[in-house]
């Protein structure tokens, strides 16, 4: 007997399932549904131009109307875990934080959408400094939009130094977020060094040294993050993200 062949990459697993599920060109639609859920994880399909998924089966071929493409390969979720905006194994680093500035660094989130709280790290203190950290939705531009609601969990203490948590049930609807802060006296935070973002906001054209786009900045008085991230912002050059994590839930 022959032994069946393991897909060997993600590619070959998608096109295993587009060997097994006939891909046509019927019809239109417009959401996205699950193609497999299983211990390699979960595969999506995602509406564009012109590509259905055909489910042969014994009654005859069902036609998906869902032009689509797989988009999405998130692992089995678990509890407990935490997500940050590093995107590959790093060293952790530290930098220091403006006062009065609202930044924010892109954050894939590996398939999760429920968290139960949020954690950062002061590494050094600055004197009578508090901080906010929260997460925004995307806006569709790859720029920040709205603040995802209680993930604002109120003004952390930046004069000690150490892991500053606040439990609290946050819910993304979208695999990309932005993780924002803001000081209200400069103090430095743990940090992912810039060889270790996502780079979302693609390089400089001119070969300089500071040639990574890794997220936004702009003016803000340190308060509430505000419900929609503000508009003007400017790319930050070769600044990696503080260390801010999700727990998972």
């Amino acid at each position: 007997m022959r032994t069946p062949q393991l897909p060997r990459t993600i590619s070959d697993l998608i096109r295993t399932f587009e060997d097994r599920f006939r891909v046509g060109k019927a019809g239109g639609g417009a959401k996205s549904f699950e193609l497999f859920n299983g211990f390699l994880g979960r595969l999506i399909w995602t509406p564009t131009a012109n590509r259905d998924i055909i489910i042969p089966d014994s009654s005859g071929t069902i036609v998906l109307q869902n032009n689509g493409r797989i988009t999405e390969l998130a692992f089995p979720q678990r509890a407990g875990l935490f997500i940050t905006p590093a995107s590959t194994p790093y060293t952790p680093t530290t930098r220091s934080q403006a006062s009065n500035v609202l930044r924010a660094w892109p954050m894939r989130l590996n398939g999760y959408r429920n968290f139960a709280g949020i954690r950062s790290e002061v590494t050094t203190l600055g004197a009578g400094a508090t901080y906010r950290t929260s997460i925004y939705s995307d806006n569709g531009s790859s720029y920040p939009g709205s603040l995802l609601a209680n993930s604002d969990t109120g003004a952390f203490d930046a004069s000690t130094v150490g892991l500053k948590s606040a439990l609290s049930v946050i819910t993304a609807t979208t695999e990309w977020v932005w993780v924002a802060v803001n000081f209200s006296v400069a103090a430095t935070m743990r940090a992912i060094p810039v060889s270790a973002g996502e780079p979302l906001l693609g390089v400089q054209g001119n070969g300089g040294t500071n040639h990574c786009f890794t997220g936004w900045s702009i003016s803000q008085p340190f308060g509430p993050m505000p419900a929609t991230f503000p508009s003007g912002a400017t790319l930050l050059a070769n600044t990696g993200s503080p260390w801010v994590a999700l727990t998972t839930a």
